[in-house]
């Protein structure tokens, strides 16, 4: 009885973190802004979210690799255009 009572949480608990993941991560993208510097393509945070992951990967910029570990959580990656204004 008690190890069905386990499985039964385990599920649970499961579903719940895969429901409280999605809700956080649909109404937060990750924004990025890139950047050629000097012939290399950086990648800054351009909102909170972005900045946290930056922050964890003790960085400036942020690597390919931090951005596919963010979108297997489940964040959608948005990049921010720069736009050019003439006077």
């Amino acid at each position: 009885m008690k190890a069905l009572y386990n499985l039964i949480t385990a599920i649970l608990l499961s579903q719940c973190r895969k429901l409280i993941m999605a809700v956080l991560t649909a109404n937060n993208p990750l924004i990025v802004t890139i950047k050629n510097v000097y012939g290399t393509e950086m990648i800054y945070p351009a909102n909170s979210v972005a900045q946290i992951f930056a922050d964890i990967a003790r960085q400036k910029t942020l690597s390919r690799e931090t951005l596919k570990q963010a979108k297997a959580l489940g964040y959608e990656i948005q990049v921010q255009q720069t736009t050019l204004e003439l006077a």
